[in-house]
């Protein structure tokens, strides 16, 4: 079985993640949906995975996996394409998820993002956090800001990735891409050492504790434009989420401050099912002007500042889950029974559709309601080959000799 040959059947299936599991044929996502790649190919064995795999590691690679049972790590396969490897043990077995990284960097109004956000082009410094959960669009919607400022101004960009995702290949801009044990052992050196190698542009895979949350208001603080991630559902969440890495209550009204400062935008992200059989994205977007920075150090209430921020639709181009929500129905890119699946305030949104005013003068008066914010409503999935769907407890799952 040669992996290349799987790999192309993936692409050429136009799917997003391939899956190979011991005791099983590898398996494929397609729009949400997880079907059979062949019903030809053979189940997998432990010895096939592990033939499959072991070819792409580097030592590091295998002595970490050794270690930790689980690594990540990015591959390119000539004439096919680049891809993002997660393995992983699963019952003292090999298992691995491969994620398809497209070679074309998409712009904005490819993704079918906000035209909003071209105006994200136009920072000079400050931080530019995308959140949503995995598999939302994250890396995609970064990869395009970056790309506008390589092809627009003439910057040093530095990436520290685990691992690197999209290439970017030098326009007007210089860039240096840094992935995790080829080029860094350590998450926090790498973005301490990155505000030593004179950059314009820093884009940091992910803000996962209290020290990258500190590194990166010190480089927004001291005038470079900072962009990261964040696994967070909505906008106002994220504020919550990078005070709770701190343990000080001194400490997180210190940091607070610095990040109603620093802050410039939140992007919050879901990707939905359309009317053309793919998915697309609904989008929130909170720009930290005055007003919010205002209501921010007044410690206005969660209601109140989502209220500020869907009032500012018209004039600064925010919007928040729902008004996208609606305004992706009413132009027939997606179902009004997916976006109220998807909504916040569903009532809410039905009425707006409907053509009834709601009474209230946001969406969203409260916090959002966790039975209604799913971001992923495809948790009960079937297997399916190219004509019918196989259940997945009908697939054998057999022991590794």
């Amino acid at each position: 079985m040669q992996f290349e040959h799987i790999l192309q059947l993936v692409v050429s299936k136009n799917a997003s993640d391939l899956h190979l599991k011991v005791g099983s044929r590898p398996i494929i996502r397609k729009n949400r949906q997880l079907y059979l790649l062949d019903k030809t190919l053979p189940q997998l064995t432990e010895e096939n995975i592990r033939n499959l795999i072991n070819p792409l590691l580097s030592p590091e690679l295998k002595e970490l996996y050794k270690k930790n049972k689980n690594i990540d790590f990015g591959y390119y396969f000539k004439n096919i394409g680049r891809f993002r490897f997660s393995v992983f043990s699963q019952k003292a077995t090999t298992r691995v998820v491969a994620r398809i990284i497209p070679d074309k960097i998409k712009t904005f109004q490819e993704l079918n993002l906000p035209s909003s956000l071209e105006t994200l082009s136009q920072y000079k410094n400050g931080l530019i956090l995308i959140t949503g959960a995995t598999g939302s669009g994250k890396s995609s919607t970064a990869a395009a800001l970056i790309n506008l400022l390589n092809h627009t101004y003439s910057y040093h960009i530095i990436t520290i990735e685990d691992p690197i995702e999209y290439v970017i290949q030098d326009q007007k801009s210089c860039i240096t891409q840094r992935e995790y044990l080829l080029d860094f052992t350590n998450h926090k050196d790498a973005f301490k050492g990155g505000l030593r190698q004179d950059p314009d542009v820093i884009f940091f895979g992910e803000l996962r504790d209290a020290e990258t949350v500190a590194i990166a208001l010190q480089a927004a603080d001291s005038g470079h434009l900072v962009i990261s991630t964040l696994h967070t559902s909505t906008a106002l969440e994220t504020f919550g989420r990078l005070l709770s890495y701190f343990n000080d209550s001194a400490e997180q009204e210190s940091i607070r401050r610095r990040l109603i400062n620093s802050l410039q935008v939140i992007i919050g992200q879901q990707l939905v099912p359309s009317l053309a059989g793919n998915l697309t994205p609904i989008i929130e977007i909170f720009f930290n002007n005055l007003t919010m920075k205002q209501a921010l150090m007044e410690n206005k209430s969660f209601s109140e500042i989502h209220t500020l921020l869907e009032e500012g639709k018209k004039t600064w181009g925010m919007q928040s889950f729902d008004q996208n929500i609606v305004d992706l129905v009413q132009k027939g890119i997606i179902s009004e029974s997916i976006g109220l699946q998807y909504a916040t305030k569903p009532n809410n949104v039905k009425l707006i559709l409907q053509g009834v005013k709601s009474t209230n003068t946001s969406f969203m008066q409260n916090k959002p309601d966790q039975k209604n914010n799913h971001l992923d409503q495809y948790k009960t999935l079937q297997l399916e080959t190219e004509n019918s769907y196989i259940d997945p407890k009908t697939l054998t799952i057999k022991k590794a000799k």
